[in-house]
């Protein structure tokens, strides 16, 4: 609680995370040959980065792939979920992002809380890294 995360090494076997980003690269490439609108790229003036960097996203994960509805209904992660929460939990959204090596664009510091009210401030996220990441590669900030 102070500082607003937990980590939970191992919850994901090896081979599951394999399968996920497996079917995260290929759910891109589908979603790219169907021509979609992918195209996730902050805009405003808050950053002069090169204009052809790029951040693509898909939302509702879940209705695009069963492996995805499968992560979902993953039972160590809803265990964890139901104990940090003390109870049920619902399902707000998902998505994902997908940044080009050296073009990636960069996402602002900001904070998404005030557009999802919940009661007793009982709203958490779940970040899971398909790849490793660090300072260098763009890590998650927490402040």
């Amino acid at each position: 609680q102070s500082s607003g995360f937990i980590l939970l090494p191992g919850l994901i076997s090896t081979t599951e995370l394999e399968e996920l980003s497996e079917e995260y690269d290929s759910m891109f490439e589908r979603k790219k040959a169907d021509g979609g609108r992918l195209e996730a790229r902050w805009s405003g003036n808050w950053n002069n980065e090169n204009s052809t960097s790029s951040v693509l996203s898909i939302h509702n994960l879940q209705q695009h792939s069963s492996v995805f509805t499968k992560l979902l209904l993953h039972p160590a992660m809803l265990d964890s979920l139901e104990d940090l929460m003390q109870g049920s939990v619902v399902l707000h959204h998902t998505k994902a992002h997908l940044k080009p090596p050296k073009d990636g664009a960069p996402f602002p510091t900001h904070q998404d809380y005030h557009y999802f009210p919940y009661k007793k401030h009982s709203m958490l996220a779940v970040f899971i890294h398909l790849d490793d990441t660090d300072p260098e590669n763009g890590g998650l900030g927490v402040f």
